[in-house]
């Protein structure tokens, strides 16, 4: 794959499953905010909504001004955990500009499910930033990984820091 061109990365579960202090909601937002500056438009689902919640979804425009389209992701995570009854299932998608041209593919932020099944479509410039982000909020650089680099043993599949556990 060229330089620049869109890639997909899966999340390294070892971290979002198996490290009980690791900060979730903060790799979330940070990623989130991250992603959303090239970004279009996006769309926010509850998938287990709370009982008696009207609104079970949100989508729209991201504003074009950084600090205004941080608060809105800040603000849709918030609407998400507060409207959920189980709060890790929920669909958040960021929208790129032009979207997805292949059905097999995913969006540039696409969180259809629970924290295993998220994924992000990124360059590689994107995806540096991205690493830069995270480091600057103290988060792991690795959080992510492209998808090419899942290791399959039998019928599983390992990601590298869990193959990399595994293996101590």
């Amino acid at each position: 794959m060229g330089y620049n061109q869109p890639m997909i990365y899966h999340p390294e579960l070892y971290y979002l499953q198996d490290s009980p202090d690791f900060p979730l909601d903060k790799a979330f937002l940070v990623t989130a905010k991250t992603v959303s500056a090239w970004s279009k438009d996006y769309f926010a689902g509850l998938v287990a909504p709370k009982k008696g919640t009207k609104d079970k979804s949100r989508s729209g425009d991201l504003p074009k001004d950084k600090n205004e389209r941080e608060e809105l992701i800040e603000d849709l995570y918030g609407w998400i955990k507060e409207n959920s009854d189980v709060p890790d299932l929920f669909a958040m998608f960021l929208y790129g500009d032009p979207r997805r041209s292949r059905p097999d593919e995913c969006e540039k932020f696409d969180h259809h499910d629970t924290t295993s099944c998220w994924a992000l479509n990124l360059t590689d410039t994107e995806f540096a930033s991205l690493q830069k982000a995270w480091q600057e909020n103290d988060l792991p650089n690795d959080i992510f990984f492209p998808r090419d680099k899942s290791i399959q043993k039998g019928i599983r599949y390992y990601t590298p820091k869990d193959w990399e556990m595994r293996n101590k």
